[in-house]
């Protein structure tokens, strides 16, 4: 049984070292000469501002998955809290079944009781979660382009 909660980015960074780097790397940031290098007290004070909110997926007590987001208002509609994941990621063994859904659907109900009326996601073009994305209601807003410099 997978169950999914609120956590601490600090609290549980160690724990989660070999997930970070399968993102990393799948992400394709390795690709731009970036490493990963976690800044646990800027977690701590985005967290206890209330700036930031992260989810664990556990299988017991393995960390499987994970969803970091950020809750914020516009800069250019005050009256507009939004919230933006910067990372959604469920290990490679865990992927075939639901649990990337209930991580997307556990972040919009966390999103949504902290004032988020508008949920952001990123997601490479062709990967398996754009392709999901507007089956459950998103649309594209705007496209990023990477390049190191």
């Amino acid at each position: 049984m997978i169950d999914i909660r609120l956590v601490s980015v600090a609290e549980h960074s160690d724990s989660v070292s070999e997930l970070i780097a399968d993102n990393w790397h799948e992400s394709g940031l390795a690709d731009h000469k970036l490493n990963v290098s976690l800044r646990n007290d800027k977690y701590l004070e985005l967290e206890r501002s209330g700036v930031l909110f992260a989810l664990a997926a556990f299988e017991g007590e393995k960390i499987v998955g994970y969803s970091v987001n950020f809750v914020s208002r516009l800069m250019h509609s005050a009256e507009t809290t939004f919230a933006s994941n910067d990372v959604i990621f469920v290990g490679k063994e865990h992927r075939e079944g639901r649990l990337g859904l209930s991580l997307i659907r556990k972040t919009e109900e966390e999103a949504k009781r902290r004032g988020a009326s508008l949920m952001v996601w990123g997601a490479k073009p062709d990967s398996r979660f754009a392709a999901l994305l507007p089956r459950i209601g998103y649309a594209v807003g705007e496209v990023s382009f990477v390049r190191g410099m």
